[in-house]
C-alpha cells in the first residue's frame, strides 16, 4: 500500500536553511528538489503536470558579460521556455533547471563510465545566459544529452502509470498484485474517512495510550477482515499513520487554496494574534481571493512566532560564539528572549508567503485589528510588510473593530458614562426588573460584604438617569447590531461595507434630526419600567457650575434627558462614524459584476475590479480560526505540537 507522506525532515531542513517558517505544504519551485533525497509520487506528478511558463508580468532575469572591453546584458525571454518545455526557473536558486532531470535522474554522475558529475540545469542552477541557443548552447546541448532523453522517457512513463495504474506492466503481468493494490485502497479509504470525520467533529483520535483499536466495529467487510487477519504492525491504524494522513489532508487543502489563488493572481492577507491555553503566542494567517466568481477567505496556518524567532536567535548567537576564537565559553545568558514587535510579525508573514511561493507583488490588501503593534506607522507589522515586500498593498482596517470603537465612543457622553460604563455586566431591558428584585433579596443577607455591594449597585440602577440611558443605548444598538453581523460575511467587498455604513449614518442622522419624535417613544417606555420598579421620575439638581454631569436648563423632564442623553449619544457616535468610514482614504468604484466585464476589451477595468474585490473589510475569518484553536488546543491537549495543530486546523 502506498500512502502519500511528506518527507518532514527534508522540508524542515530547507525551511531553516532559507530562514523561512514552515507550514508544510507542496512547494512548486523546482529549486527545492535539487538534492539527492527521494520525492514522493504525488509531488512528482504535480511537478510534471505544472506549467512552468512564466506569467505575463514575470520579470525576466539577466546576466552581465564583458565582451571586447564592454559590459553587456543577456536576458531570458519567453521564447526560451516555449521552445524548451522542460525548462523551469527557480526563484529560490535564481537560475534555470531541467525539471525532468531534477525529478527523475537517480545517479549524480553520467558519461560512458559514469564519472562525469552533473552540474548545470540539474544540481546547480544555470544563471549565465550568454550562450543559451545554438548548436553548442547550454539549452541545446542539454536537450541532446542521453541522460536528459532518458529522464524525459521516465517522466512520460511515470505519468502514464500514475494516471492509469492498470496499464503498469507489472500489474498487467501479476493480476494478484493488482488485486492487492485495489484491496489496499479499499482498506485505507474508511480509515481516512474516519480520521477526517473525527477531526471535523473535534473528537479525540486516541486516548492517553495508543494501543486501542480505531475501527474495530467498522461496517466494511474488507476492513474488518483486514483488522482480523493482518499482522499487528500492518493494520494502518497506528498513531504514526494517523499523523501522516492528517498531514496529507492538510497538504491537499493548502495546495487547492494556492492553485485557486494563482488562477486569478491577486489576493489579500488577513492575520491576527492570540495566546493559547499553553501561553504560546499564536498568529493566524488567512488568504482572501476570488475563485469561480466568489470571494473566499481560507485559513492557511497557525504560527508560533515566539518559538521560531527565539530558536533562530539562539542558533545565530551560538554560531557567532563558536566563530569567535577569543571566546572560551558559551555564555547562555547572552541569549536574550526576543520581544515580538511589529517587525517580527511582519517578517514572519513575509516568510510564510515566500514559502508558499506566492508572488508578493500580487498582494493587494492587508487586514489586521487596530492595535499599535499591527498598525503603527513607525514599527508596525503592516508598515514592515508594505516597506519590505508589498509596497502596493492597501491596509484595510477591520470594519467590525471600527464599528465597536465608534459605539464605545458613547462613553464620552457623561450621562452614559456615569450610568453604564461602571457596570460589570450588560443589562437588558426585559431583565432589569428581575435583577433589581434579586438585589433587594441580597441586601437582606447576613453577609455584610455582599449586602453592602448589592445595596450600592441597587441605588445606581434605580435612577431615572440610568434607565433612560439604558433604553437610549439599546435603541442605538438595535440599529448597529445587524450591520455588525453583515460585515462578518466573506462575500462582502469594500464597497458593500461603505454602503452599509452610509445607510446606518443616514438613519442615525434622521433620528437625530427628529429627536422629538423618536425620543418620545423611548421616554414613554422608560416611564413604564420606572413605574414597575418604583423609581421616581425627576430632574437632577441644577447648579450654576457643573462639570461632572449635564447641567441643562430645560422646561420639562423629557426635554432635559432628550438633550443630555439622546442627542449627546447620537452626536458622538455620528462624528466618530463619519471620521472612520467617510474620510475617503481608499478610492471606491461601484462594482456591477466581474462576470459582465470582458477581459479583451476591458482588461484594466477587470483587473481593478479584482483588486477591489480582494480588499478585505474584516478580520472575522481570523477570529473564527481562534475559536477553532480554543476547541483544538484545550487544557487536556495543551502540549499538542505545532505540526499536528496545523493539520487538525
Amino acid at each position: 500500500m502506498e500512502i502519500c507522506a511528506v518527507n518532514q525532515k527534508r522540508l524542515r531542513t530547507t525551511a531553516i536553511e532559507n530562514n523561512i517558517l514552515e507550514p508544510s505544504t507542496f512547494i512548486d519551485d523546482i529549486g527545492y528538489y535539487t538534492n539527492s533525497m527521494s520525492i514522493n509520487q504525488n509531488t512528482n506528478y504535480r511537478s510534471v503536470k505544472k506549467n512552468y511558463l512564466p506569467e505575463s508580468d514575470f520579470i525576466y532575469q539577466f546576466s552581465t558579460h564583458v565582451k571586447k572591453g564592454k559590459e553587456g546584458k543577456r536576458f531570458l525571454n519567453q521564447s526560451h521556455f516555449t521552445k524548451f518545455p522542460w525548462l523551469a526557473y527557480s526563484s529560490i536558486k535564481s537560475g534555470l533547471f531541467c525539471r525532468f532531470c531534477v525529478l527523475f535522474l537517480v545517479n549524480n554522475k553520467v558519461g560512458l563510465r559514469s564519472t562525469e558529475p552533473l552540474n548545470k540545469l540539474v544540481t546547480v542552477p544555470l544563471n549565465t545566459f550568454a550562450k543559451l541557443l545554438g548548436k553548442y548552447g547550454d539549452l541545446e546541448s542539454h536537450q541532446n544529452n542521453l541522460y536528459h532523453k532518458n529522464a524525459v522517457l521516465q517522466a512520460e512513463e511515470f505519468l502514464s502509470q500514475y494516471e492509469q495504474p492498470e496499464k503498469e506492466v507489472i500489474n498487467m503481468i501479476d493480476s494478484e498484485r493488482k488485486r492487492q493494490i485495489l484491496e489496499s485502497r479499499e482498506i485505507i479509504r474508511p480509515i481516512i474517512e474516519t480520521i477526517v470525520f473525527l477531526v471535523r467533529q473535534n473528537i479525540p483520535l486516541r486516548g492517553h495510550r495508543d494501543d486501542g483499536d480505531l475501527l474495530a466495529n467498522s461496517n466494511t467487510s474488507i476492513l474488518e477482515n483486514h483488522l482480523k487477519t493482518t499482522q499487528a504492525k500492518a493494520t494502518y491504524i497506528s498513531n504514526t499513520i494517523q499523523e501522516e494522513i492528517i498531514e496529507c489532508c492538510k497538504e491537499e487543502i493548502i495546495y487547492k487554496i494556492l492553485t485557486d489563488i494563482k488562477s486569478n493572481k491577486y489576493y489579500s492577507i488577513i492575520f491576527d494574534e492570540t495566546t493559547d491555553v499553553s501561553h504560546s503566542f499564536q498568529m493566524t494567517l488567512v488568504l482572501r481571493y476570488i475563485f469561480g466568481g466568489k470571494i473566499k477567505e481560507d485559513f492557511v496556518s497557525f504560527i508560533n512566532c515566539h518559538t521560531y524567532f527565539y530558536n533562530n536567535q539562539k542558533s545565530n548567537q551560538e554560531e557567532q560564539i563558536n566563530d569567535n576564537e577569543e571566546s572560551t565559553e558559551n555564555d547562555e545568558s547572552t541569549l536574550i528572549e526576543p520581544k515580538l514587535t511589529g517587525d517580527v510579525l511582519g517578517k514572519t508573514v513575509i516568510n510564510i508567503l515566500k514559502y508558499l511561493n506566492l508572488n508578493l507583488e500580487h498582494c493587494v490588501g492587508i487586514a489586521t485589528d487596530g492595535c499599535s503593534v499591527m498598525t503603527s506607522t513607525v514599527r508596525g507589522a503592516v508598515k514592515y510588510i508594505q516597506s519590505n515586500a508589498t509596497p502596493n498593498a492597501v491596509y484595510s482596517p477591520c470594519s467590525n473593530h471600527c464599528l465597536n470603537l465608534s459605539i464605545s465612543k458613547s462613553s464620552s457622553v457623561i450621562s452614559i458614562k456615569n450610568s453604564v460604563a461602571k457596570r460589570n455586566f450588560v443589562l437588558k431591558k426585559n431583565s432589569l426588573q428581575y435583577i433589581i428584585k434579586s438585589l433587594n433579596l441580597i441586601t437582606e443577607w447576613k453577609d455584610n460584604d455582599s449586602s453592602v455591594k448589592a445595596y450600592s449597585l441597587l441605588n445606581s440602577l434605580t435612577t431615572c438617569k440610568f434607565i433612560i440611558s439604558l433604553f437610549t443605548l439599546s435603541d442605538l444598538l438595535y440599529l448597529t447590531a445587524p450591520a455588525s453581523k453583515l460585515l462578518q460575511g466573506i462575500q462582502n467587498d469594500l464597497n458593500f461595507a461603505k454602503d452599509c455604513f452610509k445607510d446606518i449614518i443616514n438613519v442615525m442622522v434622521n433620528r437625530r434630526s427628529n429627536s422629538d419624535i423618536h425620543f418620545k417613544t423611548i421616554f414613554e417606555e422608560s416611564k413604564i419600567l420606572m413605574e414597575k420598579i418604583d423609581v421616581e421620575l425627576k430632574l437632577p439638581r441644577i447648579t450654576k457650575h457643573q462639570i461632572h454631569r449635564p447641567n441643562i436648563l430645560s422646561v420639562s423632564i423629557e426635554e432635559y434627558f432628550r438633550i443630555s442623553v439622546y442627542n449627546s449619544l447620537y452626536d458622538h457616535v455620528l462624528d466618530d462614524l463619519n471620521d472612520r468610514f467617510l474620510r475617503g482614504h481608499i478610492p471606491i468604484t461601484v462594482i456591477d459584476g466581474l462576470d459582465h466585464c470582458q477581459d479583451v476589451l476591458f482588461l484594466n477595468i477587470k483587473t481593478m475590479l479584482l483588486i477591489i474585490d480582494c480588499l478585505p473589510i474584516s478580520v472575522a475569518s481570523a477570529e473564527r480560526s481562534f475559536s477553532t484553536l480554543r476547541r483544538l488546543k484545550d487544557w487536556l491537549r495543551s502540549r499538542m505540537c505545532q505540526d499536528r495543530l496545523n493539520g487538525l486546523a
